[in-house]
C-alpha cells in the first residue's frame, strides 16, 4: 500500500502460519476532526487464530475512531486512545468469555508540526533511520532487554540469553486489564524530511537492526514501497520454518520541524526512563517503609531519652550537675559523722548507762563491748 503522495507505505506476510494477527491503521491529515497530524499505529494481536485478530482490530479500529473524537496535548490524546482500546477489549471479553486470555501489543506514532510523539505497549518496535543509523526510539517490553542486563552484570552469557526460551514473552501488553508498562514520548523528537520512520511487528527482528538498517541504506533513494517489499523479502529469506506474522509501515515526513531537537543519548533512552515512570509505586513504597522504620526508631529514642530527665539535664549541663554530685555526696557524709556522734554521746550518757544497768543482756553487751 502507497498513501500520502508516496510518503507512507505498508507490507504485510503472514510468515510461517495460517492466519495473520497484525493489524495497523493510517489517520490521515485530511481525515474530518484531524488538527494536520499524522498517525501510524500497529497491533501484533495474540491468542490464537480467532482471538488474535480480534484483539488487533479491536485496538486498531477504537484507537482510531478515539483519536477522531479527543483534543487537546498529543500525549494525552494518546493516553485516552490507549485506554479506550483497552476497555474496548474488556468489553469483548466479557460479551465472548472464550475470548479471555487475548491481548495485543500496540504501537501509535503522531508527526505533528512540533515532532514526532509516540505510544506503546509490547514488543512493538519504533525506528527512526538518520544519516545512515538506525534508533530504536520507544521501549521494548519483552523479556530481552532483561536477559541483555543479566548478560551485562556477568549472571548470563550472551548464548544462554540468545537462546532462552522466554527471549520474547511480553512483560506488559493490551489485555482488557492493567496495562503493567506503558511507554509514552516526554516530549517531541524533531524529525526531518530526509527521515525515515519504521513501525513495524515483532516479525521484523527476525532481521538484525544492522540488516534492517542495511537495506534502508542501499534504498534510501528507492520509493517507500520498494523499501517495504525489500525488508519482507529479508525476512522471508531467512527461511525461520515458525516464522512470525510480519508488518513494516515506512514513513517520511512531508517537511522538517518548526523546533530541532537533537536527537542524543538522552533521547535514545527516553523510552527507559518512561518504563521506569510506569512504575514508581515499588521505589516509593519502599522509600516510604524505609521512613517509618527511622521516625519509629526516633521516636523510640527520644521517649527513652526524655524519660531519664536527669540523665538528659546532666549531659546538657556536666559541669553544673558534676558539682552538684559532689555537695551532695559531702551532706551523705555530714549527716553519717553527725548520726556517729549522736550513738556515741548516747552510749555515754547517764541515761543510757541506766538503762544497761537495769537490763542484764544489754549489760553483758556493754561490758564485752568495753572490753574490746
Amino acid at each position: 500500500m502507497d498513501l500520502l503522495d508516496g510518503r507512507f507505505a505498508a507490507q504485510q506476510i503472514p510468515g510461517g502460519r495460517e492466519y495473520q494477527e497484525d493489524d495497523y491503521g493510517l489517520i490521515e491529515p485530511g481525515d474530518p476532526d484531524v488538527d494536520g497530524s499524522e498517525v501510524l499505529l500497529i497491533a501484533d494481536g495474540m491468542g490464537g487464530h480467532v482471538s488474535g485478530d480480534t484483539a488487533s482490530r479491536t485496538v486498531v479500529k477504537t484507537f482510531v475512531e478515539t483519536y477522531h473524537s479527543t483534543d487537546g496535548p498529543i500525549p494525552d490524546r494518546l493516553r485516552t486512545c490507549l485506554n479506550a482500546a483497552n476497555g474496548s477489549l474488556a468489553e469483548a471479553i466479557k460479551e465472548n468469555p472464550e475470548l479471555e486470555g487475548m491481548g495485543s501489543t500496540v504501537v501509535a506514532a503522531v508527526v505533528s508540526q512540533h515532532g514526532l510523539d509516540w505510544i506503546s505497549v509490547g514488543d512493538s518496535p519504533l525506528w527512526l533511520f538518520r544519516d545512515g543509523k538506525l534508533r530504536r526510539l520507544n521501549a521494548d517490553h519483552s523479556m530481552a532487554p532483561v536477559l541483555a542486563n543479566l548478560v551485562a552484570v556477568g549472571r548470563m552469557t550472551e548464548e544462554e540469553a540468545a537462546t532462552d526460551p522466554k527471549r520474547h514473552a511480553l512483560r506488559s501488553a493490551v489485555m482488557g486489564d492493567e496495562i503493567h508498562l506503558i511507554d509514552v514520548s516526554s516530549q517531541p523528537v524533531a524529525v526531518r524530511k530526509s527521515d525515515r520512520l519504521l513501525l513495524a511487528s515483532d516479525g521484523l527482528m527476525t532481521l538484525e537492526d544492522e540488516e534492517i538498517a542495511g537495506v534502508l541504506q542501499n534504498m534510501k533513494d528507492a520509493p517507500l514501497s520498494e523499501v517495504a517489499e525489500a525488508l519482507i523479502q529479508a525476512v522471508e529469506e531467512v527461511g525461520y520454518p515458525n516464522q512470525d506474522n510480519t508488518t513494516v509501515l515506512l514513513y517520511t515526513p512531508e517537511a522538517d520541524c518548526e523546533m530541532e531537537t537533537i536527537l542524543d543519548e538522552t533521547t535514545q533512552k527516553q523510552s527507559d526512563q518512561s518504563e521506569q515512570s510506569q512504575r514508581p509505586g515499588r521505589k516509593k513504597g519502599l522509600f516510604w517503609i524505609l521512613l517509618c522504620g527511622v521516625l519509629i526508631a526516633l521516636g523510640v529514642l527520644a521517649y527513652w531519652f526524655m524519660s531519664r530527665p536527669l540523665i538528659k539535664r546532666q549531659w546538657l549541663e556536666p559541669h553544673r550537675y558534676s558539682k552538684q554530685s559532689h555537695l551532695n555526696r559531702m551532706f551523705l557524709y555530714r549527716l553519717l559523722a553527725r548520726k556517729r556522734e549522736l550513738l556515741i554521746c548516747q552510749r555515754c550518757s547517764p541515761r543510757a548507762n541506766l538503762h544497761i544497768q537495769n537490763d542484764p543482756q544489754r549489760m553483758r553487751q556493754h561490758n564485752s563491748t568495753q572490753a574490746k
